[in-house]
């Protein structure tokens, strides 16, 4: 699976989970991924706002993790 692919799935799931904010930063990922050139080496741009986008996705996803974590059963 290709980080467009992967992040089009987390997208999804988000969407389904209601979390607009891990949704949204799953989208930014997937647009970055799509406009990058498939078969060339990446830019150093691209490499940047990929990366930048990977971390928005991982901080929307921690804070939607312990969001859940801390709901009473």
């Amino acid at each position: 699976m290709n980080i467009r692919s992967a992040a089009h799935v987390v997208k999804g799931a988000a969407a389904n989970l209601m979390c607009e904010p891990l949704r949204l930063a799953a989208y930014d990922l997937e647009i970055v991924a799509k406009n990058a050139p498939p078969d060339e080496v990446p830019t150093h741009a691209i490499k940047h706002d990929l990366q930048a986008a990977f971390e928005g996705l991982k901080e929307a996803g921690s804070r939607y993790n312990n969001y859940v974590n801390g709901i009473d059963p």
